[in-house]
């Protein structure tokens, strides 16, 4: 569940909070009608202008400030709705020129960031898991978490490899120049898999296709990966 799912990409904060509160009523109605709860919840701290230029790896002290508020709204949510996990969405947690980029004070900023999260949801009594994002490029031109191992080494520099696990995606691995399955032999040789979105993957395209796995082959390869390395643990299987 996103946390702007309901609302326009330009909302103030107070706007976005006020929606959403009505939308976790919905849900929370819902929640009692079905049994089902949310696999896991985010903040889109990607898509407001505010967050062109990052949000926890940003220049501007705003946007930094923003999407801390926007994250511990979600984490509310999360821990309201009783979500089994919550992702940090990083779409454009990078950057377009290297020549005016600091990189280890926006990757310290990152994780700061990351930490302040996990240490208020723990206080407010949120036991799921914690997600980030496997995404090499796109929104932003480069982008930290570009695939599995590197991501490890940097949520390992930062302090967070023990808490947070990997969200996977078959065309972000295709960006990185891997495959699917391959990323998922990784992470769950790190036993850090955490959830698996299965956009189709269409190596030509540059965006990802909003439609159902078709190819057997690469279908029956992740699956080989997966239960080779042990299952899920926690997490599970989305589409989105």
């Amino acid at each position: 569940m996103h946390d702007q799912d309901a609302v326009a990409e330009d909302v103030t904060l107070e706007e976005l909070f006020e929606v959403n509160q009505r939308y976790q009523n919905y849900l929370r109605q819902k929640m009692k009608e079905t049994g089902i709860r949310p696999l896991w919840t985010t903040a889109n701290t990607v898509t407001h202008p505010c967050y062109g230029g990052g949000s926890g790896t940003a220049a501007s002290l705003q946007a930094y400030l923003r999407a801390a508020a926007q994250i511990r709204g979600a984490l509310d949510a999360a821990i309201d709705l009783g979500s089994e996990g919550f992702m940090f969405w990083g779409g454009r947690e990078g950057y377009e020129n290297q020549w005016d980029t600091d990189m280890s004070l926006e990757l310290a900023n990152r994780g700061q960031l990351v930490r302040m999260a996990i240490d208020y949801a723990r206080r407010k009594g949120f036991q799921g898991k914690f997600y980030v994002e496997v995404k090499p490029a796109q929104p932003g031109r480069y982008q930290y978490f570009y695939d599995v191992a590197t991501t490890r080494t940097l949520l390992h520099e930062m302090r967070l490899d023990k808490e947070v696990l990997l969200t996977l995606d078959a065309y972000h691995a295709a960006m990185s120049g891997r495959t699917l399955a391959q990323e998922i032999h990784d992470a769950c040789k790190e036993k850090a898999l955490g959830t698996l979105d299965v956009n189709q993957n269409r190596y030509a395209l540059d965006y990802e296709w909003e439609t159902v796995p078709a190819y057997l082959e690469e279908v029956t390869l992740c699956m080989y990966e997966l239960l080779r390395g042990g299952g899920f643990t926690c997490g599970g299987i989305t589409f989105d």
